[in-house]
């Protein structure tokens, strides 16, 4: 496949997940399709609350405006989308809500924000992973976050991995199970101790919680945001909320041996032109309609058009 090589490009925590979800869907992805649809709100509004906490972290006090003007610089198709004069109401509203939790983030975690000196911050990593004897592949990502506590003795040398992740529905104490054992932490903490050469004990996760509460039919624009603010000034640390992760040798340890087998199967897989691509059909309805459901249906990717980068989420394939 000339889209993806994977000598080159390496692989990514979100390939190797498609690719346990459905073979067929990642085959797809790793062709290059897409449907060139706008991206969905919720990616955007998760884009705006990485850079906005991104610019917070190095000192430089960002306001939304200032990420609006940064999304409007990306592309003539930006440039329009964030135009202030033609935005929806919806996506203004999406924007205020950002503004606040932002807000409400900054003084509820700042007196545990200053404990936190930082090592790194939305860095790249490409790291060279051995799965086999003598067989090696790049594990490609972008760690929010690489920070060790302000604090005297072995605890104050310890590394941690920091990520956040947007969400909007609650899913309480089960997500915090599953974070457990989680393969987006721990692909990207094993990249970590590789590239420091010194272990990482866990990952605090950083969950911001975007209100499920629309504008109601007679409420204004300003009424629905001064609710929205009330609401989360009221419960500060569920709508932002930090969970730590801590990561025993034993766990890092059983999740290489993991890692190692399924790098094992996807190798090859991927070398054999991703064949065979067996669909999981139990899941093209899971999280709402699979991008490459028309195609799978018909047998043909008509309709999709070939995207530019084969990672999407990182500045460089």
């Amino acid at each position: 496949m000339s889209f993806y090589d994977i000598d080159q490009h390496g692989v990514t925590q979100s390939i190797l997940t498609t690719y346990l979800t459905c073979r067929q869907k990642c085959a797809h992805s790793l062709s290059g399709l897409s449907t060139g649809r706008p991206e969905p709100d919720y990616f955007w509004f998760g884009d705006m609350i990485h850079w906005l906490l991104e610019h917070h972290y190095q000192g430089n006090s960002p306001e939304v405006s200032d990420w609006i003007e940064y999304r409007r610089s990306l592309s003539r198709k930006d440039a329009d989308k964030f135009n202030p004069k033609k935005a929806s109401q919806d996506q203004a509203n999406l924007i205020a809500v950002g503004e606040i939790l932002f807000d409400v983030y900054k003084w509820t975690w700042k007196p545990t924000d200053r404990k936190i000196k930082w090592k790194g911050l939305e860095v790249e990593f490409t790291q060279p992973f051995e799965y086999a004897p003598g067989e090696w592949v790049l594990l490609r990502g972008k760690r929010d976050g690489l920070f060790q506590w302000r604090r005297r003795g072995p605890e104050g040398k310890r590394l941690y991995t920091f990520e956040t992740k947007t969400i909007s529905q609650d899913k309480g104490s089960a997500k915090m199970r599953q974070l457990e054992f989680d393969f987006q932490n721990l692909f990207y903490l094993t990249a970590t101790e590789d590239e420091v050469a010194a272990r990482c004990w866990g990952t605090y996760y950083n969950l911001i919680r975007k209100p499920g509460s629309k504008q109601k039919v007679n409420e204004t624009p300003e009424e629905y945001r001064d609710r929205m603010r009330k609401e989360i000034e009221k419960k500060p640390t569920y709508y932002t909320h930090r969970y730590e992760c801590a990561y025993s040798l034993r766990q890092t340890r059983v999740f290489r041996k993991h890692l190692a087998a399924l790098l094992t199967e996807f190798v090859p897989w991927v070398r054999n032109g991703c064949s065979p691509a067996i669909p999981n059909s139990s899941v093209c309805l899971t999280m709402g309609q699979c991008t490459y459901l028309d195609a799978c249906a018909s047998g043909k990717p008509r309709g999709y058009v070939t995207r530019n980068r084969v990672h999407p989420e990182l500045s460089e394939d």
